[in-house]
Protein backbone atom coordinates (compact mmCIF):
# COMPACT_ATOMS: atom_id res chain seq x y z
CA UNK A 1 0.00 0.00 0.00
CA UNK A 2 3.07 2.38 0.98
CA UNK A 3 4.82 1.39 -2.06
CA UNK A 4 1.57 2.53 -4.16
CA UNK A 5 1.09 5.50 -3.26
CA UNK A 6 4.85 6.30 -3.19
CA UNK A 7 4.36 5.68 -7.04
CA UNK A 8 1.67 7.72 -7.09
CA UNK A 9 2.94 10.64 -5.15
CA UNK A 10 6.36 10.22 -8.10
CA UNK A 11 4.02 10.32 -10.88
CA UNK A 12 2.32 13.22 -9.60
CA UNK A 13 5.43 14.98 -8.64
CA UNK A 14 6.90 14.48 -12.18
CA UNK A 15 4.08 15.61 -13.88
CA UNK A 16 4.21 18.83 -11.86
CA UNK A 17 7.43 19.10 -12.89
CA UNK A 18 7.27 18.65 -16.70
CA UNK A 19 4.40 20.96 -16.56
CA UNK A 20 6.27 24.17 -14.69
CA UNK A 21 9.27 23.22 -17.43
CA UNK A 22 6.79 23.32 -20.47
CA UNK A 23 5.79 26.49 -18.85
CA UNK A 24 9.05 28.46 -18.58
CA UNK A 25 9.95 27.51 -21.68
CA UNK A 26 6.42 28.60 -23.33
CA UNK A 27 6.98 31.81 -21.90
CA UNK A 28 10.89 32.19 -22.37
CA UNK A 29 9.82 31.48 -25.51
CA UNK A 30 6.85 33.57 -26.95
CA UNK A 31 9.33 36.44 -25.24
CA UNK A 32 12.07 35.67 -27.39
CA UNK A 33 9.73 35.37 -30.51
CA UNK A 34 8.22 38.48 -30.29
CA UNK A 35 11.44 40.23 -28.97
CA UNK A 36 12.81 38.54 -33.16
CA UNK A 37 9.51 40.15 -34.16
CA UNK A 38 10.34 43.25 -33.18
CA UNK A 39 8.03 44.19 -30.33
CA UNK A 40 9.39 46.26 -26.96
CA UNK A 41 8.04 46.09 -23.83
CA UNK A 42 5.67 49.20 -23.45
CA UNK A 43 3.62 49.33 -20.35
CA UNK A 44 -0.14 50.54 -20.34
CA UNK A 45 -0.26 53.62 -18.11
CA UNK A 46 -3.76 54.23 -16.31
CA UNK A 47 -4.81 56.88 -13.24
CA UNK A 48 -3.31 54.74 -10.49
CA UNK A 49 -0.23 54.50 -12.32
CA UNK A 50 -0.50 58.57 -12.95
CA UNK A 51 -1.25 59.07 -9.22
CA UNK A 52 1.71 56.93 -8.10
CA UNK A 53 3.91 59.52 -9.57
CA UNK A 54 1.46 62.58 -8.56
CA UNK A 55 2.34 61.75 -4.97
CA UNK A 56 5.89 61.42 -5.36
CA UNK A 57 6.32 65.16 -6.22
CA UNK A 58 4.21 66.13 -2.89
CA UNK A 59 6.68 67.66 -0.24
CA UNK A 60 9.46 67.20 -2.40
CA UNK A 61 11.61 69.92 -3.14
CA UNK A 62 14.03 67.93 -6.13
CA UNK A 63 11.38 67.34 -7.78
CA UNK A 64 11.70 68.23 -11.35
CA UNK A 65 8.14 67.25 -13.19
CA UNK A 66 7.36 67.59 -16.89
CA UNK A 67 3.88 68.57 -17.44
CA UNK A 68 2.50 68.24 -21.02
CA UNK A 69 1.18 66.16 -23.60
CA UNK A 70 2.26 63.48 -26.47
CA UNK A 71 5.02 65.94 -27.81
CA UNK A 72 6.67 66.05 -23.85
CA UNK A 73 6.40 61.99 -23.51
CA UNK A 74 7.98 61.43 -26.51
CA UNK A 75 10.39 64.82 -27.08
CA UNK A 76 11.55 65.26 -23.76
CA UNK A 77 14.39 62.28 -22.69
CA UNK A 78 13.78 61.91 -19.14
CA UNK A 79 17.33 59.88 -19.21
CA UNK A 80 19.78 62.53 -20.83
CA UNK A 81 17.18 65.24 -18.10
CA UNK A 82 18.36 62.47 -15.28
CA UNK A 83 22.34 62.63 -16.28
CA UNK A 84 22.28 66.55 -16.34
CA UNK A 85 19.97 66.75 -13.33
CA UNK A 86 21.45 63.51 -10.96
CA UNK A 87 20.09 65.67 -7.57
CA UNK A 88 16.58 66.11 -9.02
CA UNK A 89 14.17 63.52 -9.17
CA UNK A 90 12.51 63.41 -12.65
CA UNK A 91 8.58 62.64 -12.86
CA UNK A 92 6.39 62.83 -15.49
CA UNK A 93 3.07 64.00 -15.22
CA UNK A 94 2.13 63.81 -19.02
CA UNK A 95 -1.36 62.40 -20.82
CA UNK A 96 -1.63 61.76 -24.46
CA UNK A 97 -3.87 63.99 -25.84
CA UNK A 98 -4.49 65.94 -22.98
CA UNK A 99 -3.03 69.71 -22.45
CA UNK A 100 -1.60 70.28 -18.80
CA UNK A 101 -3.31 73.31 -17.23
CA UNK A 102 -5.64 71.79 -14.85
CA UNK A 103 -2.49 69.94 -13.91
CA UNK A 104 -0.40 72.94 -13.01
CA UNK A 105 -3.04 74.60 -11.38
CA UNK A 106 -3.14 71.20 -9.00
CA UNK A 107 0.57 71.74 -8.18
CA UNK A 108 -0.24 75.69 -7.69
CA UNK A 109 -2.79 74.90 -5.15
CA UNK A 110 -0.83 71.74 -3.59
CA UNK A 111 0.88 73.70 -0.59
CA UNK A 112 4.09 70.97 -0.20
CA UNK A 113 5.32 70.98 -3.64
CA UNK A 114 8.20 73.58 -4.27
CA UNK A 115 10.22 71.91 -7.36
CA UNK A 116 10.52 72.97 -10.82
CA UNK A 117 7.69 72.37 -14.10
CA UNK A 118 8.57 72.06 -17.45
CA UNK A 119 5.43 73.20 -18.59
CA UNK A 120 4.90 71.90 -22.33
CA UNK A 121 2.50 73.96 -24.08
CA UNK A 122 0.56 75.44 -27.15
CA UNK A 123 -1.32 79.04 -27.30
CA UNK A 124 -4.35 76.58 -27.53
CA UNK A 125 -3.55 75.15 -24.18
CA UNK A 126 -5.16 78.05 -22.46
CA UNK A 127 -8.07 77.78 -24.34
CA UNK A 128 -10.91 77.70 -21.49
CA UNK A 129 -12.32 74.60 -23.62
CA UNK A 130 -9.10 72.66 -23.00
CA UNK A 131 -8.28 74.40 -19.86
CA UNK A 132 -9.66 71.31 -17.51
CA UNK A 133 -8.27 68.35 -19.82
CA UNK A 134 -6.14 66.92 -17.28
CA UNK A 135 -8.76 67.33 -14.34
CA UNK A 136 -10.25 63.99 -13.94
CA UNK A 137 -6.84 62.66 -13.36
CA UNK A 138 -6.39 65.34 -10.75
CA UNK A 139 -9.94 64.46 -9.25
CA UNK A 140 -9.06 60.66 -9.22
CA UNK A 141 -6.13 61.17 -7.13
CA UNK A 142 -7.55 63.92 -4.88
CA UNK A 143 -10.88 61.44 -4.92
CA UNK A 144 -9.98 58.12 -5.42
CA UNK A 145 -6.48 57.14 -5.49
CA UNK A 146 -4.77 54.95 -2.53
CA UNK A 147 -1.03 53.65 -1.85
CA UNK A 148 -2.10 50.19 -2.50
CA UNK A 149 -4.04 50.74 -5.87
CA UNK A 150 -1.17 53.41 -6.72
CA UNK A 151 1.63 50.45 -5.79
CA UNK A 152 -0.27 47.83 -7.55
CA UNK A 153 -0.22 49.90 -10.65
CA UNK A 154 3.67 50.67 -10.63
CA UNK A 155 4.08 46.95 -9.94
CA UNK A 156 2.04 45.85 -12.92
CA UNK A 157 4.13 48.43 -14.92
CA UNK A 158 7.13 47.69 -13.93
CA UNK A 159 6.56 43.99 -14.74
CA UNK A 160 5.01 45.24 -18.56
CA UNK A 161 8.61 47.51 -18.74
CA UNK A 162 10.26 44.01 -18.38
CA UNK A 163 8.38 41.49 -20.27
CA UNK A 164 7.19 41.95 -23.97
CA UNK A 165 3.95 39.26 -23.42
CA UNK A 166 2.65 41.15 -20.40
CA UNK A 167 1.24 43.77 -22.38
CA UNK A 168 -2.50 43.54 -23.19
CA UNK A 169 -2.26 43.38 -27.09
CA UNK A 170 0.36 40.66 -27.12
CA UNK A 171 -1.26 38.14 -25.35
CA UNK A 172 -0.68 34.58 -26.64
CA UNK A 173 -4.16 33.62 -26.88
CA UNK A 174 -4.27 36.03 -29.51
CA UNK A 175 -1.38 34.98 -30.96
CA UNK A 176 -2.54 31.40 -30.94
CA UNK A 177 -6.13 32.88 -32.73
CA UNK A 178 -4.02 34.28 -35.68
CA UNK A 179 -2.40 31.38 -36.44
CA UNK A 180 -5.55 29.59 -36.97
CA UNK A 181 -7.54 32.86 -38.67
CA UNK A 182 -6.32 34.84 -41.81
CA UNK A 183 -6.19 38.41 -39.87
CA UNK A 184 -2.87 39.76 -40.05
CA UNK A 185 -0.74 38.98 -36.87
CA UNK A 186 -0.39 42.82 -35.04
CA UNK A 187 2.97 44.24 -36.69
CA UNK A 188 4.66 45.93 -33.90
CA UNK A 189 3.79 49.54 -32.64
CA UNK A 190 6.18 52.13 -33.10
CA UNK A 191 5.46 54.41 -30.25
CA UNK A 192 6.51 53.19 -27.17
CA UNK A 193 5.08 53.51 -23.37
CA UNK A 194 8.09 53.56 -20.77
CA UNK A 195 7.67 53.20 -16.59
CA UNK A 196 8.17 56.96 -15.86
CA UNK A 197 5.49 57.47 -18.67
CA UNK A 198 7.75 58.99 -21.32
CA UNK A 199 7.66 57.39 -25.07
CA UNK A 200 9.72 56.75 -27.18
CA UNK A 201 8.69 56.76 -30.91
CA UNK A 202 10.87 54.61 -33.80
CA UNK A 203 9.09 56.32 -37.23
CA UNK A 204 11.89 54.66 -39.27
CA UNK A 205 8.92 51.86 -40.76
CA UNK A 206 6.45 54.26 -40.64
CA UNK A 207 4.35 55.42 -44.18
CA UNK A 208 5.47 59.11 -42.99
CA UNK A 209 2.97 60.53 -45.44
CA UNK A 210 0.15 58.98 -44.38
CA UNK A 211 1.05 60.01 -40.51
CA UNK A 212 1.24 63.67 -41.89
CA UNK A 213 -1.59 63.97 -43.83
CA UNK A 214 -3.13 62.67 -40.28
CA UNK A 215 -1.88 64.81 -38.19
CA UNK A 216 -1.86 67.68 -39.94
CA UNK A 217 -5.16 67.12 -40.98
CA UNK A 218 -6.75 66.41 -37.84
CA UNK A 219 -5.08 69.72 -36.49
CA UNK A 220 -6.99 71.49 -39.52
CA UNK A 221 -10.43 70.05 -38.61
CA UNK A 222 -9.66 70.84 -35.20
CA UNK A 223 -9.02 74.60 -35.47
CA UNK A 224 -12.17 74.96 -37.44
CA UNK A 225 -14.30 73.42 -34.80
CA UNK A 226 -12.96 75.24 -32.24
CA UNK A 227 -11.52 78.78 -33.51
CA UNK A 228 -8.68 80.35 -31.50
CA UNK A 229 -10.05 82.66 -28.59
CA UNK A 230 -9.89 86.65 -28.91
CA UNK A 231 -6.96 88.73 -27.50
CA UNK A 232 -9.17 89.88 -24.81
CA UNK A 233 -10.29 85.91 -23.56
CA UNK A 234 -6.08 84.89 -24.02
CA UNK A 235 -5.57 88.33 -21.14
CA UNK A 236 -8.10 86.64 -18.78
CA UNK A 237 -6.56 82.94 -19.70
CA UNK A 238 -2.95 84.41 -19.11
CA UNK A 239 -3.96 85.81 -15.75
CA UNK A 240 -5.00 82.32 -14.88
CA UNK A 241 -1.64 81.31 -15.98
CA UNK A 242 -0.10 83.91 -14.37
CA UNK A 243 -1.44 83.55 -11.04
CA UNK A 244 -0.62 79.43 -11.04
CA UNK A 245 3.32 80.42 -11.64
CA UNK A 246 3.70 83.12 -9.15
CA UNK A 247 1.84 80.47 -6.46
CA UNK A 248 4.55 78.06 -7.51
CA UNK A 249 7.31 80.23 -7.23
CA UNK A 250 6.35 82.33 -4.30
CA UNK A 251 6.73 79.05 -2.35
CA UNK A 252 10.59 78.45 -3.92
CA UNK A 253 9.76 76.24 -6.95
CA UNK A 254 9.99 77.48 -10.45
CA UNK A 255 8.14 76.66 -13.83
CA UNK A 256 9.69 76.95 -17.22
CA UNK A 257 6.94 77.08 -20.24
CA UNK A 258 8.20 74.92 -23.18
CA UNK A 259 6.87 75.20 -27.01
CA UNK A 260 7.95 72.25 -28.64
CA UNK A 261 8.34 71.65 -32.40
CA UNK A 262 5.74 70.87 -34.62
CA UNK A 263 6.27 71.20 -39.10
CA UNK A 264 5.26 70.19 -42.38
CA UNK A 265 2.12 72.41 -42.93
CA UNK A 266 1.16 71.70 -38.74
CA UNK A 267 3.12 74.88 -37.70
CA UNK A 268 1.93 77.11 -40.45
CA UNK A 269 -1.58 75.98 -39.09
CA UNK A 270 -0.72 77.08 -35.64
CA UNK A 271 0.67 80.38 -36.59
CA UNK A 272 -1.70 80.71 -38.70
CA UNK A 273 -4.38 80.69 -36.03
CA UNK A 274 -2.24 81.56 -33.15
CA UNK A 275 0.70 83.80 -34.55
CA UNK A 276 3.15 83.78 -32.08
CA UNK A 277 3.56 87.30 -32.72
CA UNK A 278 0.08 87.76 -30.64
CA UNK A 279 -0.30 85.29 -28.67
CA UNK A 280 3.30 83.39 -27.41
CA UNK A 281 5.17 86.58 -27.32
CA UNK A 282 3.06 88.06 -24.57
CA UNK A 283 4.14 85.67 -22.07
CA UNK A 284 7.66 86.89 -21.47
CA UNK A 285 5.92 90.08 -21.75
CA UNK A 286 3.81 89.07 -18.75
CA UNK A 287 7.35 87.95 -16.86
CA UNK A 288 7.11 84.37 -17.33
CA UNK A 289 9.76 81.91 -18.49
CA UNK A 290 9.17 80.45 -21.79
CA UNK A 291 11.20 78.88 -24.40
CA UNK A 292 9.53 78.59 -28.17
CA UNK A 293 11.83 76.77 -30.35
CA UNK A 294 11.50 79.11 -33.32
CA UNK A 295 13.36 81.15 -30.79
CA UNK A 296 16.68 78.91 -30.99
CA UNK A 297 17.91 78.11 -33.81
CA UNK A 298 19.00 74.98 -32.28
CA UNK A 299 15.78 73.82 -31.32
CA UNK A 300 14.38 74.08 -34.44
CA UNK A 301 16.11 72.58 -36.93
CA UNK A 302 14.89 69.04 -36.15
CA UNK A 303 12.64 66.84 -38.37
CA UNK A 304 9.33 65.60 -37.31
CA UNK A 305 8.08 62.37 -39.12
CA UNK A 306 4.77 62.77 -38.68
CA UNK A 307 4.96 66.90 -38.46
CA UNK A 308 3.96 67.12 -34.65
CA UNK A 309 6.86 64.43 -32.83
CA UNK A 310 10.21 63.87 -32.68
CA UNK A 311 11.84 60.76 -33.33
CA UNK A 312 13.37 58.56 -30.77
CA UNK A 313 16.98 58.95 -32.39
CA UNK A 314 16.58 62.93 -32.22
CA UNK A 315 14.87 63.14 -28.77
CA UNK A 316 17.99 63.17 -26.80
CA UNK A 317 19.94 65.33 -29.04
CA UNK A 318 16.67 67.73 -28.86
CA UNK A 319 16.75 67.43 -25.18
CA UNK A 320 20.77 68.39 -24.73
CA UNK A 321 20.06 71.42 -26.09
CA UNK A 322 17.17 72.74 -24.74
CA UNK A 323 19.07 71.99 -21.26
CA UNK A 324 21.72 73.87 -22.61
CA UNK A 325 19.00 77.32 -23.47
CA UNK A 326 17.10 76.26 -20.22
CA UNK A 327 21.04 76.65 -18.17
CA UNK A 328 22.18 79.69 -20.12
CA UNK A 329 18.95 81.86 -19.70
CA UNK A 330 17.09 80.34 -16.40
CA UNK A 331 20.08 78.90 -14.56
CA UNK A 332 19.40 80.53 -11.49
CA UNK A 333 15.81 79.25 -10.86
CA UNK A 334 16.58 75.84 -12.29
CA UNK A 335 20.02 74.95 -10.28
CA UNK A 336 21.68 74.07 -13.33
CA UNK A 337 24.99 71.65 -13.15
CA UNK A 338 28.51 73.55 -14.24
Amino acid sequence: MLSSISNSENHWGRTVSLFLVLLVVSVWGYEAYLKHAGHQPSIESDKDLWSHYRARVQNNSDALVILGASRAQLGLDTDVVRQRFPEKEVMELTLNGQYPMATLEALAQDQSFKGVVWLSIVAQSLEPVYWDMQAPNNRYFQNEASFYKSMDAYISAWLQSKWRLLHPTLRLSDWVTFAFSDEQRKAPFYVVEHLDLSKSGDYSEQDLTQLVTHFVEQKRQNYQEQPAMSLATWDEQMVRLKQAVDSIEKRGGSVVLIRMPTDKGHWQLDEANYPKAQYWDLLSDAGLQAVHFKDWPALSGFDLPDSSHLDQKDAPLFTERLIQVLCQNFNGTLACPE
